[in-house]
């Protein structure tokens, strides 16, 4: 056998010999991993990311700040996906929420954990805006019921007083006022007119 016999030869089992492992490696099933917990960190070490399962099951996604603090967390509440993004006391800021039932949520909460603003589309479709005191209680709301009347309500500290301003389904307007009390101090159509046409 000559010298280019040889290399021919040669070149030969070579190629076959890579075309052999390629199609095995191309047939061979996906490796699945399983753990739980993974942990992404940077090039000092530190973990800036969490994938993991509460005690309950639930997953989720933490992303870490330099200080290992969670800035944003993607998972599972129950039968609630939720989406958080907090401030530096660990404490969320901005949350974002689907229900089961098909309610959708938006929060705006304060330093201290509570919420002062949240948006809502309702499983009906209607939309709901609130503004909360420091204590909670909602003093400002806006919504667009199901039927398509709109509402505006302020209420006082209590949540007997304020006002309100809406139109009903009849596409008429209406104001009232209510005293601290949540008696009525004025309204338009006044209450008189109302019963009347009843």
């Amino acid at each position: 056998m000559s010298l280019r016999e040889k290399i021919l030869l040669i070149i030969t089992v070579l190629s076959v010999t890579v075309l052999f492992r390629h199609v095995s490696y191309a047939n061979a099933p996906a490796s699945v991993e399983t753990a739980s917990q993974f942990r992404l960190v940077d090039s000092s070490g530190n973990p800036r990311a969490v994938l993991a399962c509460s005690k309950e099951g639930d997953p989720s996604l933490s992303f870490l700040d330099g200080k290992g603090n969670k800035s944003i967390v993607i998972g599972l509440d129950g039968d609630t996906s939720d989406i958080s993004m907090k401030n530096t006391k660990n404490k969320a800021s901005v949350r974002l929420t689907m229900q089961a039932d098909g309610t959708n949520g938006l929060a705006l909460i304060d330093g201290s954990g509570k919420m002062r603003t949240g948006i809502r589309l309702k499983p009906d479709g209607s939309p709901l805006l609130t503004m909360d005191d420091i204590s909670g209680i909602p003093r400002v709301v806006l919504e667009s019921r199901s039927d398509g009347s709109p509402a505006l309500l302020l209420s006082n500290s209590n949540q007997k007083g304020g006002a309100a301003v809406l139109v009903g389904a009849n596409n008429e307007p209406a104001i009232i006022f209510n005293g601290a009390d949540g008696k009525l101090i004025w309204s338009v159509p006044s209450q008189t007119d109302t019963k009347e046409q009843k």
